[in-house]
């Protein structure tokens, strides 16, 4: 018999199953279609006792082989863009920026420099990024409130970090002069990066709302017009030791102003 437990260390509402892939990735076996080091063995599995807001999805746990995982992204985007038909924010991360110079030369841009750059269409299609490159595409933004289930979109949107779960940025997106635009790093009244931003999960859940990039607080750098551009990252800032590219993809169409 196997027992174990994993807890996050932060305040998460969400996890993500990201807890119970700690666990169930230990024992997956080659009849999950996982690859495994010396052994496979099976294991009937009873049950699980999840805290409030932690999912147990075995898909969302990282385990098939390169090929499959490079499969599976192919679809998601394929996905993706039936979705980016209407307006759309969709990130694509780079594990290792370091890596981009060799796997996907035209995509090399990771420096402050370079943020708000447009680069070429293909550094935010996960299909155009070769297997093993560490390029991994979430889906689009829900831009709806997390901690809400109403479904609705708000143009001055919280979502959480992927790279730190249980902290939260917020992102505006919407039209501007006609414009589709996004802007990065809307931090409430009252914070600022490193205070209060990136947000708890307690504040973050009563800041998503509507307004402008001015009275949302966002960065003034803005992604505008449809596009594939370099999107901010705790590198840019100069925060920490994370070297993860982002690029980020702004589909959507305005009315003239």
């Amino acid at each position: 018999m196997i027992k174990g437990c994993s807890e996050s260390q932060s305040t998460s509402l969400r996890d993500f199953s990201t807890n119970y892939c700690n666990l169930r990735n230990l024992w997956c076996g080659a009849e999950d279609g996982c690859e495994v080091v010396t052994n496979s063995f099976t294991v009937l599995e009873h049950g699980h006792h999840p805290s409030i807001g932690a999912a147990h999805d075995f898909s969302a746990c990282n385990t098939q082989p390169t090929s499959l995982i490079q499969e599976n992204q192919h679809d998601q985007f394929q996905m993706s863009q039936e979705m980016l038909a209407g307006h759309a924010v969709q990130y694509l991360r780079v594990h290792n920026h370091s890596t981009i110079a060799e796997v996907n030369p035209d995509c090399n841009f990771f420096e402050a420099a370079d943020l708000a750059r447009r680069v070429p269409d293909k550094c935010c299609n996960i299909h155009r990024w070769p297997a093993g490159s560490g390029a991994v595409q979430t889906p689009p933004d829900a831009r709806t409130n997390p901690f809400a289930d109403d479904g609705k979109q708000w143009n001055c949107y919280v979502q959480e970090r992927v790279a730190v779960p249980g902290s939260y940025t917020r992102n505006f997106f919407g039209c501007e002069d006609g414009v589709i635009q996004l802007n990065e790093g809307c931090a409430p009244t009252g914070t600022h990066m490193g205070n209060g931003y990136p947000m708890s999960a307690a504040l973050a859940a009563t800041k998503s709302e509507d307004g402008t990039p001015t009275s949302c607080g966002c960065d003034e750098l803005s992604y505008r017009g449809e596009g594939c551009y370099v999107a901010m990252t705790s590198y840019i800032k100069g925060l920490g030791s994370d070297i993860t590219a982002n690029f980020v993809s702004v589909k959507g169409e305005c009315a003239a102003a």
